[in-house]
């Protein structure tokens, strides 16, 4: 049934799995192994570490130990996952012992041998008796007779003849070079693990649908929620393990061949298979047809990739490749909030004619799509109502990260209704999910008759993104008159219930129009709900240096170096040196500031600083402010710098306090050093870990764009 390779691949497999179980204080993971190099079970041993069964300890694997019955119990358990057992038919052993909960498991199906309830679970197995342990675990028929191949068979023991016989017949174990078996010699750890390696093609321990490749490729399923397709299927290669509960295992069949359960499943839970159907199809359909878009695939060779990547199988491990923008356009099919699916870029990809976002319904792409540092430009011009969501995903609920983005987005959403609101971004339109490690030059404009938010990154974040960057230009104007409003950011028009963190924007940022406007050098707006228990929306180790103008909006016009306005919401550790205009008409209020141009009641802004050198506010109720436009919230621990005269008759001061609390803030500008000194000594700032007072004429904040705030205050 299976080649010599195959064998030692399991066999390598289930060494890794007992060691990892075996020595429970100290984990390493299998690239940490120092001992495994140049070793004939190294693949295996890296397999099944990649997997999680095997862990190691202390940065070794010892893969010529021998290994002891409690140890190879816990390997199977963690394998097979069989469920827990609280009765214990064992004498010897207790429950602070670390293998317990293993040895009870598999006491259910009498897999550890025992003699008068003693297992003695710290003696070396033999070779014979790992055999059986195996055998018996995996469920493995014992029907078979016949010459064994052994020329030692007699010295085997009549309890474990059976399992030793099947397990050569299957091409599970093998035997010496002078073709015995040697039963009583101890089996070593690497043996074992090829053991399990030869068994085990196809480890299936996540629910999903999975296709198996034609061959004689041995499956395990361990768990519940499982579909298998099948082109082919040999005897004895299904292994089902108790682990899959009293859910079903779907078996769908290809081509016409289906066997009988007897002929083809084996394990202790054989009985849980349904075989659902025989569907005429060849292999190629399989992989090539429109159902293929929803497969997901472990970290296995033998599962038939989706052909129509450039390699890999969608595991964390091997993920897609894509090449083309034709494969890029194929993540539309990953969009199963239940699936998650790899992708890495191995090329810049350059998109020609007009990119049609990823849509993915009503979730949105839910894999992973790793840049690896590489480039897509893309262009993308919508008209009409629909979709309200754009950007190179128009939701994206997974993860993209190590990638740049060279986007033009044209939205002409104008004939949106007042009820809809688009949400567009040089990444995606909505983020439930992560965005990681991205550069974004984004040129942005959107029109639009409703509520829109627009940013470099995303048009509104509810997920998390993280050390980004964006340069280029982001527009919303709003040409109507009804209750709507226009936000723009450099690295999200929303901020609500997500986090931003250490991302930087020279973005320049403008809402136009409308009856509000809310611009930020990174958000629009940071907003969370007092009835969500995701009250901190958190905007944390960010700074802008672009331009920040909010303008002609009916009602208010609100603009700040990093937010247009917040409530619900923490900003800490961010800094601005940014050129903020907010205008309007006699009517309207307008707010520019440093910092934020307005903090709600439940917000807190906290050890931050802006530059006041480029901040202006027009309009007979225009309010300008070094950090905040308006506080209702709190601000503590911040400064400004670089102040100027304001030009305007009511307001003139460095920050503007309505009704909030302001905490340890000053005004830096044209402070002579001892001055400065004596506010260092009584303002209680962390000067150690969150400030740095030495480095500059003013104190910076620690990590946070370090050179560039330095620039920014000379």
């Amino acid at each position: 049934m299976k080649s010599k390779n195959r064998k030692n691949k399991l066999v390598s497999l289930l060494i890794s799995v007992i060691f990892v179980i075996s020595l429970i204080p100290v984990s390493a993971a299998a690239a940490e192994y120092s001992d495994i190099s140049g070793h004939w079970a190294h693949d295996a041993i890296v397999r099944w570490s990649d997997y999680g069964v095997l862990k190691g300890s202390d940065g070794k694997f010892r893969p010529n130990d021998t290994v002891t019955r409690a140890e190879l119990a816990a390997v199977l358990n963690r394998m097979l996952k069989y469920p827990a057992q609280t009765e214990n038919p064992y004498t010897g052993i207790k429950a602070t012992d670390w293998f317990y909960s293993d040895v009870l498991a598999l006491a259910k199906y009498d897999i550890v041998r025992s003699e008068n309830n003693v297992i003695k679970p710290n003696e070396a197995l033999t070779r014979e008796e790992a055999a059986y342990m195996v055998g018996k675990a995996f469920g493995v028929p014992t029907e078979y007779s016949g010459d064994s191949g052994f020329t030692d068979l007699v010295k085997i023991s009549p309890w474990a003849k059976l399992y030793v016989i099947s397990m050569k017949k299957q091409g599970f174990i093998s035997g010496m070079p002078d073709g015995s078996f040697s039963p009583k010699n101890k089996i070593t750890r690497a043996q074992v693990v090829t053991i399990l390696n030869n068994m085990v093609d196809n480890y299936i321990y996540q629910a999903g649908t999975y296709s198996i490749k034609t061959g004689n490729s041995g499956t395990l399923v361990n768990c519940a929620g499982v579909i298998l397709n099948y082109a082919n299927i040999a005897n004895n290669s299904l292994f089902v393990s108790p682990g899959i509960g009293t859910e079903k295992l779907k078996v769908i069949f290809y081509s016409g061949s289906k066997l009988s359960i007897d002929e083809y499943v084996v394990g202790l839970a054989k009985d849980a298979v349904k075989i659902a159907e025989i569907n005429e199809a060849s292999e190629t359909d399989i992989a090539t047809s429109a159902y293929a878009k929803s497969l997901v695939f472990t970290d296995i060779s033998d599962v038939v990739a989706d052909k129509r990547f450039s390699g890999g199988n969608g595991s964390p491990s091997h993920p897609y490749l894509i090449e083309s923008q034709t494969q890029l356009a194929y993540l539309n099919g990953f969009c199963d909030p239940n699936i998650y699916t790899y992708f890495k870029l191995v090329n810049d990809i350059s998109i020609t004619g007009n990119w049609i976002p990823i849509s993915g319904g009503d979730y949105g792409f839910s894999g992973e799509l790793d840049g690896a540092g590489h480039t897509i430009t893309y262009s993308t011009k919508i008209t009409g109502a629909a979709p309200y969501y754009a950007g190179l995903f128009c939701s994206l609920l997974g993860t993209v990260k190590n990638l740049k983005i060279i986007s033009l987005v044209d939205a002409d959403m104008s004939s949106i209704s007042e009820g809809y609101g688009a949400k567009v971004g040089g990444i995606t339109g909505v983020l439930t999910g992560s965005v990681e490690n991205c550069n974004v030059e984004a040129t942005i404009y959107v029109k639009n008759g409703g509520d829109t938010k627009a940013g470099g990154i995303a048009g509104i974040n509810y997920g998390s993104i993280e050390n980004c960057s964006v340069a280029g230009l982001i527009t919303v104007v709003n040409g109507s008159a009804k209750d709507t409003g226009s936000y723009a950011g450099g690295i999200v028009g929303g901020n609500g219930y997500g986090s931003i963190e250490y991302c930087y924007s020279s973005a320049a940022v403008l809402s136009k129009g409308g009856v509000s406007t809310e611009s930020g050098g990174i958000a629009g707006y940071i907003l969370g709900s007092a009835d969500d228990e995701r009250i901190e929306v958190t905007i944390t180790n960010c700074y802008a240096t672009g331009t920040v103008t909010a303008q002609d909006a009916s009602g208010s016009n609100t603009a700040g170096g990093v937010a247009g306005s917040m409530d619900y919401g923490i900003m800490s550790s961010c800094w601005a040196d940014a050129t903020v205009t907010a205008s309007g008409n006699s009517y309207t209020i307008t707010e520019a500031a440093g910092l934020s141009g307005e903090c709600g009641y439940a917000g807190t802004i906290r050890n931050c600083w802006a530059s006041a050198k480029s901040i202006s506010a027009t309009g007979n109720n225009a309010v300008c402010s070094g950090l905040v436009g308006s506080n209702h919230g709190l601000l503590e621990n911040c400064f400004v710098c670089n102040v100027k005269t304001f030009d305007i008759k009511e307001i003139g001061s460095a920050f503007r306090i309505v009704d909030g609390t302001t905490s340890s803030c000053y005004d830096f500008t044209g402070l002579s050093a001892a001055k400065k000194t004596a506010i260092y000594n009584k303002c209680g700032w962390d000067f150690t870990t969150v400030w740095n007072k030495d480095a500059a004429a003013y104190p910076i904040l620690r990590g946070v764009g370090e050179a560039e705030q330095i620039k920014a205050m000379q």
